[in-house]
């Protein structure tokens, strides 16, 4: 094989192992960007329950007071 042959065969494994590396550091930004939503997903979650939590009980203290009234 020439030395020309080499080069090409070491420029191309070169280029693959680049590739694969690429490909894998994306794979994992990916999976971080994943896990950063679920989390920011969650967090809202939670503070929609605790707003409807807040909201229920002003309702509930609301109604406790109309029965009151009422008898």
């Amino acid at each position: 094989m020439s030395n020309r042959g080499l080069y090409v065969l070491g420029a191309s494994g070169v280029a693959c192992i680049g590739i694969i590396t690429w490909v894998a550091l994306d794979q994992r930004a990916q999976e971080e960007r994943r896990q950063r939503t679920v989390r920011i997903r969650l967090k809202n979650i939670e503070q929609q329950q605790k707003h409807n939590m807040a909201q229920f009980e002003k309702q509930k203290q609301q109604y406790e007071e109309q029965v009151r009234i009422g008898e």
